[in-house]
């Protein structure tokens, strides 16, 4: 289980931790930046995939929104995560990516953005050998409080998925006008 900040009672850790957090938040300029750096983590794991040149592997992407509960699903077929790569990639200014100048996705923490935009993430993922599942509540909320309690992010193996990917669900999203987009 990760543990944001990790485990500790020093209030001024755990203000710094927010900090680092807002810093983070403060890098992004757009209402997009969610979907594109879930987006760009899903195209660097097909990517990867393909490099393994496995006869009959068809890259797929599937992008769902639901603006009733201002939510993103994003679906790949790529190399998956196991439990320990998962966390390592919702670590604060940590990344779960080796350096590979093909990436399409630039700073690395990409997901951790992601999952403090919102107050719920679900993430699902299956690298062919271990299953691994993170679900996180509140985490949007817990960034802007003054609480000194820290926020549990657990990663266990409990999860659905069958097939190699990742599935991101992120809700009750701070995406402004992401989600009034028309095709007018």
């Amino acid at each position: 289980m990760v543990v944001i900040p990790p485990k500790m009672t020093d209030h001024n850790k755990i203000v710094n931790m927010r900090r680092q957090l807002a810093q983070i938040v403060a890098s992004y300029h757009n209402d997009y930046d969610v979907l594109a750096e879930i987006l760009q983590n899903a195209v660097d794991s097909v990517k990867l995939r393909l490099e393994e040149k496995k006869k009959g592997y068809q890259p797929k992407i599937l992008i769902q929104f639901n603006s009733d509960n201002e939510e993103i699903k994003v679906t790949d077929n790529g190399v998956g995560m196991n439990s320990e790569l998962l966390s390592d990639a919702v670590q604060l200014f940590e990344t779960g990516k080796k350096e590979d100048d093909n990436s399409v996705g630039e700073k690395g923490v990409g997901l951790t953005f992601s999952i403090f935009q919102s107050d719920f993430a679900e993430i699902d993922s299956f690298d062919g050998t271990e299953k691994s599942r993170l679900v996180v509540k509140n985490a949007r909320k817990w960034s802007k409080s003054t609480t000194d309690e820290s926020l549990d992010l657990p990663i266990d193996t409990d999860t659905e998925i069958k097939k190699r990917g990742t599935t991101v669900i992120l809700g009750q999203l701070m995406a402004g006008d992401l989600f009034n987009l028309t095709f007018k």
